[in-house]
């Protein structure tokens, strides 16, 4: 597939004039890998981002605006009051193009590819989690390369080392069909592995904030203080 394609939304075909997607590039390749069931993906929101799998096996997708805490479907065709919500996510706060499409998305698969890895293309470039703004309620972050273990980390981050300025009130993973409550596995223990690239995780915040990336100022490593005088 050229990246320099045209990118066809389906949904936008159907909201017509109504939102207007510039951008002319894939921003790369990403590997997918769905459990049976239902499952929480990075940037994955129309079945033309996938490669190499029959998508009649994709069955919904489904997004969530964290202004509005309001689920929307995606796939298939959103209805009208679904695209009365989408017509709306333009500039501030929350854009469709900026912001949206850089969250986790429910997307319900008929198969697993759990042995036969696809791939799928990013629409745009990942923002730096410092970039991606959580709003007060509950908000659908993708686990993004900033965010979790990379290669040659001392020691997997935890939610702990990421949370920013939030005061997070509640925080989930979806894995295998169930959630799992950071709270009850520890938040200085649940560590966010290198499985989980691109997967998501449900965050509740009692205001709008930020989180940050593993390892920077607010987290992670840092050097030893410099000598007293």
């Amino acid at each position: 597939m050229n990246k320099k394609i045209g990118i066809v939304f389906g949904i936008l075909i159907i909201i017509g004039l109504i939102l207007f997607v510039s951008a002319e590039t894939w921003a790369g390749e990403a590997f997918l890998n769905l459990d049976e069931g239902w499952n929480l993906v990075y940037g994955l929101f129309d079945v033309n981002q996938i490669q190499g799998l029959d998508t009649t096996h994709i069955k919904a997708i489904y997004g969530f605006v964290p202004t509005t805490q309001e689920y929307v479907r995606l796939y298939p065709e959103p209805d009208a009051e679904d695209l009365a919500i989408l017509q709306g996510l333009e500039g501030e706060p929350f854009d469709f193009e900026e912001d949206f499409a850089q969250t986790a998305f429910w997307v319900y698969s008929d198969i697993s590819t759990e042995w036969n890895t696809k791939e799928f293309w990013l629409y745009d470039e990942i923002k730096p989690i410092e970039e991606r703004s959580l709003f007060k309620g509950w908000n659908f972050v993708g686990l993004t390369p900033d965010i979790i273990e990379q290669p040659g980390d001392v020691d997997e981050p935890t939610l702990l080392d990421i949370q920013g300025n939030c005061d997070i009130e509640k925080a989930y993973l979806w894995l295998n069909g169930e959630w799992y409550d950071f709270d009850e596995i520890g938040r200085d223990v649940a560590e966010l592995e290198s499985n989980l690239l691109l997967k998501g995780m449900v965050i509740k915040v009692s205001d709008d904030c930020t989180l940050n990336s593993a390892g920077s100022s607010s987290g992670g490593i840092t050097p030893p203080p410099i000598p007293s005088p």
